[in-house]
């Protein structure tokens, strides 16, 4: 008899379901100035943890032919945002945890990623500022047993991130104000911009 393999603990998934409205183009192929694109950044530095990976969404803009190791799970809520990607994610059966990130954090590093790691169980993982004044839901460590807030958020007309971390036992990670730059996001082209001048080579 063929054994079954035990799910993994802990999975990366890459939030690629938004419509980009502010940028004009999908997000994730957009080209930097280092000649790789947004995703390629993103994934590069997924890769250095050495977990398995899925993209969460209509993986618009990203070379899936050139990355065939990828699982895609479509959003199965339409025009739910991240929530939305959440719960195809917590349904899909491909992890119990998953490091979350959004496929637009190309300045993102597996070091300040790895801090995310201190504790593995049924509470999510987010990093703060060191007075905690400030929450930033993406990148995460979120368990898959979250799926039944994830459930009764989307009953309601909005739904967001935050409102899931409100509602479960979250465990805030301190880091200095000088690794937030690291989780930006880039959704406009000024943020591409600005993105391309910490990417530089004299940087």
């Amino acid at each position: 008899m063929q054994s079954i393999e035990p799910m993994p603990e802990v999975a990366v998934a890459i939030l690629a379901g938004g419509k980009s409205s502010r940028m004009g183009a999908p997000k994730a192929g957009l080209t930097l100035v280092s000649g790789r694109t947004i995703f390629d950044h993103v994934y590069s530095c997924l890769s250095e943890l050495g977990l398995p990976c899925v993209v969460v969404g209509h993986a618009e803009g990203i070379a899936l032919e050139s990355n065939p190791e990828l699982i895609v799970i479509p959003d199965d809520v339409i025009d739910r945002g991240p929530v939305g990607a959440m719960r195809g994610l917590f349904t899909s059966d491909v992890a119990q945890h998953y490091l979350v990130v959004g496929c637009d954090q190309p300045l993102l590093t597996a070091d300040l990623l790895r801090k995310l790691f201190v504790e593995i169980d049924e509470r999510p993982n987010v990093f703060c500022s060191e007075s905690e004044d400030f929450i930033f839901p993406l990148p995460g460590l979120y368990p898959a047993s979250l799926l039944p807030i994830v459930q009764q958020l989307l009953e309601q007309p909005r739904a967001s991130l935050r409102e899931i971390l409100t509602r479960s036992n979250v465990r805030n990670i301190a880091i200095e104000q000088t690794d937030w730059l690291r989780l930006r996001s880039a959704n406009t082209p000024q943020d591409i911009e600005d993105i391309d001048k910490i990417l530089r080579p004299e940087n």
